[in-house]
């Protein structure tokens, strides 16, 4: 059962419960808690629900430089330095800013016309969206990280 509370101004606190799973999120409008809680609460009775709480804490830059330390040593020697520029260059586009779980297509779509007006080449774009994708990759799998 979701509990909507106020917290200040304009602030609204969503509560979900159900058993031994209890999972909250703070938004700036009780119609935008309300949503969430009800998602929530049908994820949870599909069998779908996972905890994401790392995923909203974690930026993409904090993932970089977790992804750098424990990664990319791993790697083969002729591709780590190129992989260290890349994780470098994306540690300082806005895109590094947002937490896992809230980066979506648009954030996304919106790098790469970044990268287009910058004048990268597709080749190049698309190694950045790699490196991208194994860091989930990784963040799924290896850090049980639920985006």
């Amino acid at each position: 059962m979701a509990t909507i509370s106020r917290r200040g101004k304009n602030q609204w606190r969503a509560r979900v419960r159900r058993g031994a799973t209890t999972t909250s999120r703070t938004f700036s409008t009780r119609g935008r808690a309300e949503a969430w809680a009800s998602q929530v609460e049908g994820e949870i009775a599909d069998g779908e629900f996972a905890a994401r709480g790392e995923a909203e804490a974690t930026t993409l830059g904090v993932a970089l430089d977790r992804y750098e330390q424990e990664i990319i040593p791993n790697k083969a020697p002729a591709t780590r330095p190129a992989e260290r520029r890349r994780v470098h260059a994306l540690r300082r586009r806005p895109i590094a800013l947002l937490s896992l779980s809230r980066i979506g297509g648009k954030d996304v779509a919106e790098f790469i016309r970044e990268r287009q007006a910058e004048g990268a080449g597709a080749n190049t774009i698309r190694l950045d969206l790699a490196t991208i994708s194994h860091l989930y990759t990784v963040a799924r799998t290896a850090w049980a990280c639920r985006t």
